[in-house]
């Protein structure tokens, strides 16, 4: 079985030097680490890394120290993700789980993918809007949900709304029978339940509750949802 998770970066960042995979936290903001944005200074920049990719090489250089991989990168509420495809990943399906994160400054990529520390975050509706038109985020998660058999998608109801926006969602293109779970809040059960039972597919909405993007409670019926699928 192939599992995919899809949620969204975190504006605060485990900044150090060591390696933070099964680590939950809380993390600071970027323009709070005095270590890189002094960093930043004695290399001519007064302002830490956002959305401005034309200078990542330098970035890259700079700040090579703090480079890691996204999934490890992100703290606050990011970390019960990681820290459950990382459970995934130690108990039953080693191979099969793989993580993706939407980043303002990245796009849609892979939770293994290395990265810098930035402040650039998904916000507002307009920041949004501009960046899952930019890196073409629909097709994108539309391909993962085809290539894998169970797609989990943990988002705000912000982001979500755009991915069902109009008839152009991510079940638009979807050639196969898939599972599909998604965890956010409730307003839009109704709309993305009747458009999966036209694509055939296997849904399972879960409402978020409270700061958690999972929660105890939801996990446990994922993971249920999951060994069903194998059994």
């Amino acid at each position: 079985m192939n599992i995919a998770i899809i949620t969204d970066e975190s504006g605060v960042k485990f900044i150090n030097k060591k390696p933070t995979r099964k680590k939950t936290g809380k993390g600071i903001y970027v323009t709070a680490s005095d270590e890189i944005i002094q960093l930043l200074k004695n290399n001519g920049f007064n302002h830490v890394p956002f959305d401005d990719l034309e200078n990542e090489n330098k970035y890259l250089s700079i700040l090579h120290e703090y480079v890691k991989p996204a999934q490890e990168l992100f703290a606050g509420r990011f970390s019960e993700i990681n820290y459950f495809a990382n459970t995934l990943r130690d108990n039953k399906y080693p191979n099969d789980v793989e993580l993706f994160i939407i980043s303002g400054t990245y796009g849609l990529i892979k939770g293994i993918e290395k990265i810098i520390p930035y402040k650039f975050y998904l916000g507002d509706k307009k920041i949004i809007e501009k960046t899952y038109r930019k890196f073409k985020i629909i097709p994108k998660i539309s391909k993962i949900i085809n290539s894998n058999n169970t797609t989990i998608i943990l988002l705000p109801l912000d982001q979500l709304s755009y991915l069902f926006k109009n008839e152009n969602n991510i079940f638009k293109d979807t050639t196969q029978r898939r599972t599909v779970i998604i965890v956010s809040s409730g307003s839009l059960s109704n709309k993305i339940t009747n458009q999966a039972k036209q694509k055939d597919i296997d849904l399972l909405y879960l409402y978020r509750r409270g700061v958690a993007r999972m929660g105890k409670e939801n996990r446990n019926k994922i993971i249920e949802k999951i060994v069903t699928k194998l059994e």
